[in-house]
């Protein structure tokens, strides 16, 4: 993975590069900062930037085209960069190793006891690495926090209610096919 600084300082060059941005070293370091964390939450959720051009409804075209034309800094420049230097985001490099991991255990299941214990899942790529470990032969699953005394009817609306904090569990409990 790109260290976190090396990323930082090669975003701001492209922020300053940027046609029609006139970012001081100081701004551009800052908004280098939120678009690495926005490149971070895309990888996390699996998310592609190619999505980007048919978000935007036709009455926001011209502010819209402006957004993407700056966004081409993590569209086209940035994974360039990354090619040319052999390198992954922090957030896909963490992907690719869960996936490698649930991948290993598919092909080859360990027939020792193996744990996945205070994650809730959030991450995609963690709910499929606690995916694989709920189907091992000795796999467990502890999740954080879970509330095992909720009636039905309760745990019914918790299911509607992204605000609630069972939630994200529930989310994970459908995904791993347990009740």
């Amino acid at each position: 993975a790109i260290s976190g600084m090396e990323r930082q300082l090669l975003l701001a060059r492209l922020i300053r590069q940027a046609p029609d941005m006139a970012a001081t070293p100081a701004q551009a370091t800052r908004l280098a900062a939120e678009l690495a964390r926005l490149i971070d939450a895309a990888h996390a959720e699996r998310l592609d930037f190619a999505r980007l051009e048919g978000l935007a409804p036709e009455d926001y075209a011209d502010h819209w085209r402006l957004t993407l034309d700056f966004l081409k800094i993590v569209t086209e420049h940035w994974p360039a960069i990354l090619a040319a230097r052999g390198r992954l985001d922090p957030a896909a490099r963490r992907n690719a190793v869960l996936a490698a991991q649930t991948a290993a255990w598919e092909r080859d299941p360990p027939t020792r006891p193996v744990i996945a214990a205070g994650s809730t899942g959030s991450l995609p790529a963690a709910a499929d690495l606690m995916a694989m470990v709920s189907r091992l032969p000795q796999g467990v699953v502890v999740l954080p926090g879970l509330d095992p005394e909720m009636d039905e009817v309760t745990w019914e609306a918790v299911k509607e209610d992204d605000a609630h904090p069972q939630y994200g569990l529930s989310r994970l409990l459908a995904r791993l096919g347990a009740e």
